[in-house]
C-alpha cells in the first residue's frame, strides 16, 4: 500500500463523514418541518373548528322560530370576553340561552403553555346544560359597535344599541417547539342582523 493509498482513504474518509453529517443535518431539519408544519396545521384546525361554531351561533342571535323577540331580551351580557343571548339553537319554538365564557389560564395549569385557556361554551336548553370545551385559546376578545360604527365602552349599558361584534381569537398549542407555541389568529365581524333589526 502506497502513500498516495492512504491519502486517498484518509481523504474518503474526512469526505464520508462530512455527507454523512450533512445527511444527519438534512434529516433533523426535516423531522423539525414537518413538526413545525403538524404544529401549524393543530392550531389553524382548532382556530377553524371554533370560529366556524362561534359565527353559527352568533348569527342565530335573537332567533326564535323565525321571528326575533324584542331586541332587549336578545342580548343577555355583553362584555370582553364573556357574551350572553337568546336564540331558538334548536328550531325547536323555544327560546335558549347560550354563553360563551373564557376561562381563567389556572383551568389549563397542567399544560406548559402558561396562556392556554378553556373557551366555554354552554347552551341552557337540556338539564345539565349543554357545555362544549374549546381548549388552547390564548386570546378571546369581543368588542361591540353600534349602528354608525362606534366602539361601545365597557360596561354597555344600553344592550339595544350593539350593531356588530368583532370577534378576536387566538389559539396556541399547549406543548412549544424550540421554546415557541404555534398558534393561529382571526378577527371577524358578526353583524347582529336579520333577527334583530327585522322585529
Amino acid at each position: 500500500m502506497g502513500y498516495t493509498t492512504i491519502i486517498d482513504i484518509i481523504g474518503s474518509t474526512i469526505i464520508g463523514g462530512f455527507l454523512l453529517l450533512i445527511l444527519f443535518r438534512l434529516n433533523a431539519s426535516a423531522t423539525e418541518n414537518t413538526y413545525n408544519y403538524g404544529s401549524d396545521l393543530n392550531a389553524q384546525q382548532s382556530l377553524t373548528t371554533m370560529s366556524d361554531v362561534i359565527n353559527y351561533d352568533f348569527s342565530k342571535i335573537g332567533y326564535v322560530n323565525g321571528k326575533a323577540p324584542d331586541y332587549d331580551s336578545a342580548i343577555k351580557l355583553a362584555d370582553s370576553t364573556h357574551f350572553e343571548f337568546y336564540a331558538d339553537m334548536n328550531n325547536d319554538g323555544n327560546i335558549d340561552s347560550v354563553s360563551y365564557l373564557l376561562g381563567p389560564t389556572s383551568d389549563l395549569s397542567n399544560t406548559p403553555n402558561p396562556s392556554d385557556r378553556i373557551l366555554y361554551r354552554t347552551v341552557y336548553d337540556t338539564n345539565p346544560p349543554e357545555v362544549t370545551k374549546f381548549t388552547g385559546v390564548s386570546v378571546f376578545r369581543l368588542n361591540y359597535y353600534d349602528a354608525s360604527s362606534h366602539l361601545l365602552s365597557f360596561p354597555i349599558s344600553n344592550l339595544e344599541n350593539i350593531a356588530r361584534i368583532q370577534i378576536l381569537l387566538k389559539t396556541e398549542n399547549a406543548e412549544p417547539m424550540n421554546g415557541q407555541y404555534a398558534s393561529a389568529f382571526s378577527q371577524e365581524t358578526e353583524y347582529v342582523g336579520y333577527n334583530i333589526t327585522e322585529r
